[in-house]
């Protein structure tokens, strides 16, 4: 049994099987209406959420992993490329300083061969009691026919050949030569020049010793020739070292 309907108030009530519901007045009124069924959805939750929040946390930071060791070998690789290219840079650098001083020590050591030349030239134009026209200890002319005093003040006159460095012995020289054309493509052949060089040196130095020996006197001519022989090839060096030096440079 239905309650009456208040004055001024609406209420509803079921609906028959073929119509939706009516609604009533207080006057006696009636009126189809239409009835609203309000259903609530649950929320629906998969089990598997969680392990598959997981799984994709996990495969992220594979991924993030493997990018950073691709990274990161990539910049070791670059790191190492530009060390390896310092490296050679340097190495180049050094060669090229330690060819330049041989060349440098070529220069001075022929240097230093002239300016024995220049001695025998004036022993030797002493001993004969002619001026040596192409030494340069001959360019002052003090009219003296005194051969010791002429001796004595043509060494004090500088010589164009007389290098700027002191030495030793040729022979200490050339021990010290080999470091110069350690660093040479052709250095095998460098330290030939320098055999021959010495070996020069030594014909030369036996010779003299076998001279004093017989009680002979050393003809300055022969010590001219070797010093000649060892100019000759000390020039070889610049031509041999060039192309290197153009090479490294």
């Amino acid at each position: 049994m239905s309650k009456e309907p208040m004055e001024g108030n609406w209420m509803s009530t079921p609906a028959a099987d073929e119509d939706e519901g009516t609604k009533f007045n207080g006057e006696g009124g009636s009126r189809k209406v239409h009835q609203f069924y309000f259903v609530k959805f649950w929320h629906y939750k998969d089990p598997e959420k969680d392990s598959k929040l997981e799984w994709s946390r996990q495969q992220c930071e594979q991924l993030d992993q493997e990018k950073k060791l691709i990274v990161d070998d990539k910049m070791k690789e670059i790191m190492s490329r530009g060390e390896n290219i310092y490296s050679e840079l340097e190495r180049k650098r050094y060669r090229s300083a330690v060819l330049g001083a041989g060349v440098e020590w070529k220069t001075l050591v022929v240097g230093f061969l002239q300016a024995s030349m220049d001695k025998l030239n004036v022993t030797a134009s002493s001993s004969s009691k002619q001026p040596a026209i192409h030494s340069p200890r001959t360019l002052v002319t003090h009219g003296s026919n005194n051969l010791a005093k002429e001796e004595q003040l043509s060494k004090k006159t500088p010589s164009a050949h007389q290098p700027q460095f002191l030495m030793s012995s040729l022979r200490n020289e050339i021990g010290r030569a080999y470091f110069w054309y350690s660093q040479s493509k052709n250095r095998k052949k460098f330290e030939q020049i320098l055999k021959e060089i010495k070996e020069i040196e030594d014909r030369h130095d036996k010779a003299k010793a076998d001279a004093a020996a017989k009680g002979n006197i050393w003809n300055p001519l022969s010590s001219k020739k070797a010093i000649e022989d060892q100019i000759r090839l000390l020039n070889k060096i610049p031509d041999e070292l060039k192309p290197e030096r153009c090479e490294v440079m």
